[in-house]
């Protein structure tokens, strides 16, 4: 171990005739990170109160983000922009080497190791979820890996084994350098640094090939792409400037961006999805009630072809259905070859499937083929569809045994997909 004289900044805490803070040495950049600090605690804490008001009412997009997690890496934030704002602010001469020390083994650590754990809750519970669909297990939650309180625990073995660490380095291995001022231990801290974040790009890169594969329901994909960008984009960086001890101005600016952006996806994002207006939930009365939704169902289509059939319109299902998906597309250049397509076949006279539209309102849509919109074929579909929803056609098609069985099915997947949702909100 290499002795070094530090018996001039060995710390006392209150060390005598020296200024922890010397304004004089503020420059108008720690100003602002103090303000910034302020602000942002502010935030913080608002942001933290609300989501566990929200956390009690029972939101399926808070539980399914691990909220346990979540306001433990709060905190972590919380504490390590603290420590990253008076690093700035105190006399690098009087800067109790400690508490780097641990910003580094604990604070930082307590941020993001809890942001990557609920990524890995989310997969394995969308994995067992899948598996319950399919009839493979009989519960949801059976599975360690899919309660949080597991997540929580690794957490503590990490922190616990993170203190111990920095144990060690104040108490054992360099209790000189520890507990003085004037830091000298970011050729080791460092080192804990570069292992931690590696761990975690490696489970993000592991997150990124197991999502691809799973159902999304919750859109937790998308927050875990930005997630990685933003922290690339700013922890590469921040491990080069740590080490070469220089640049703090630039150190704290990338460790704002670095937990703000953390702090919005896990906390303020969710809140957002709480408030948003849920979409009305499809009842059983409305599977397979409009003409439009039996067209854009396989097995409903293929019983209105077959009535269309016997009734010596078989041509015209085909051209609703190829309207209705029409409609859809947004690409211009799919438009334009779309709507050609569906002229030729169904609309231009002579062709395959033609279906009888006034001759005016034939010319109409030739003339607009150069420039389709996806309205282009309202007026002739509203023609066509008369042939339907006029008659007893629709009644007809609901009085088949094949489409109630159809319906019946879908009744009872939806209340096995709405049984998943409640057992999941409920955990």
């Amino acid at each position: 171990m290499v002795k070094v004289d530090i018996s001039d900044t060995q710390w006392d805490f209150l060390p005598p005739n020296s200024k922890v803070i010397d304004v004089q040495e503020i420059g108008p950049f720690a100003y602002f990170i103090f303000y910034l600090w302020a602000v942002w605690s502010f935030v913080w804490l608002a942001g933290s109160i609300l989501f566990i008001i929200r956390l009690s009412t029972g939101d399926t997009n808070i539980r399914m983000r691990s909220p346990t997690l979540v306001l433990l890496s709060a905190f972590g934030a919380e504490m390590a922009f603290s420590c990253t704002a008076w690093d700035i602010a105190v006399t690098r001469s009087r800067f109790p080497c400690c508490l780097d020390l641990y910003y580094i083994l604990l604070f930082l650590p307590l941020y993001f190791v809890p942001f990557v754990l609920r990524f890995a809750k989310y997969i394995f519970t969308m994995i067992q979820l899948e598996k319950w669909q399919k009839g493979l297990i009989k519960d949801v939650h059976n599975h360690p890996f899919v309660k949080e309180s597991t997540y929580v625990t690794i957490l503590g073995f990490v922190i616990t084994i993170l203190l111990l660490i920095a144990n060690l380095f104040q108490w054992q291995l360099l209790p000189d350098w520890v507990n003085a001022y004037g830091c000298q231990l970011r050729d080791y801290t460092f080192i804990i640094l570069v292992i931690l974040v590696s761990i975690c790009f490696l489970l993000f890169v592991v997150g990124f090939f197991i999502m691809a594969k799973i159902p999304d329901p919750y859109k937790i994909k998308s927050e875990l792409i930005s997630c990685s960008i933003v922290w690339i984009c700013c922890l590469v960086p921040y491990l080069v400037f740590y080490k070469l001890n220089k640049y703090s101005n630039i150190l704290v600016t990338l460790m704002f961006i670095f937990i703000v952006a953390g702090y919005f996806t896990s906390v303020l994002w969710p809140i957002y999805l709480s408030f948003k207006h849920p979409p009305e939930e499809e009842s059983n009365d409305n599977i397979l009630v409009t003409f439009d939704q039996m067209v854009l169902d396989p097995d409903a289509y293929k019983i209105i072809e077959q009535i269309a059939a016997i009734k010596v319109f078989a041509e015209v299902p085909p051209f609703c259905r190829a309207v209705l998906k029409y409609r859809r597309l947004e690409n211009p250049e799919q438009l334009k070859a779309k709507a050609q397509q569906i002229f030729d076949m169904f609309i231009k006279p002579g062709s395959p499937q033609q279906n009888n539209f006034p001759a005016s309102m034939v010319r109409d849509i030739e003339e607009r083929l150069q420039f389709p919109t996806n309205d282009l074929f309202n007026r002739v579909y509203q023609e066509a569809t008369k042939l339907f929803v006029t008659g007893n056609f629709l009644r007809e098609v609901r009085n088949k045994p094949e489409f109630i069985e159809l319906v019946n099915r879908k009744k009872e997947e939806m209340l096995h997909k709405n049984d998943a949702a409640d057992i999941l909100a409920s955990k």
